[in-house]
């Protein structure tokens, strides 16, 4: 028997691979990780995983520092 959180999380994740180019236009705009993670209802860690899964580079913590300080100029 599945707990419903776990199936929660599968229908989340079902949910964010469906809007996959959403995900990625989302990202690649400037929207943080962790911005996403939150809106979609996601871990960062699955998050990741699915990045690197769909080859989208994941940005270090000074180009995240760096495209969060642009987005608000």
């Amino acid at each position: 028997m599945v707990s419903s959180r776990t199936q929660m999380q599968r229908a989340f994740r079902a949910r964010a691979e469906e809007a996959k180019n959403e995900v990625i236009a989302a990202y690649e705009s400037g929207e943080s990780l962790n911005s996403l993670r939150f809106r979609l209802g996601v871990s960062s860690t699955w998050l990741t995983r699915m990045f690197e899964e769909w080859g989208i580079p994941v940005r270090n913590q000074r180009e995240a520092f760096d495209t969060m300080r642009a987005r608000r100029k």
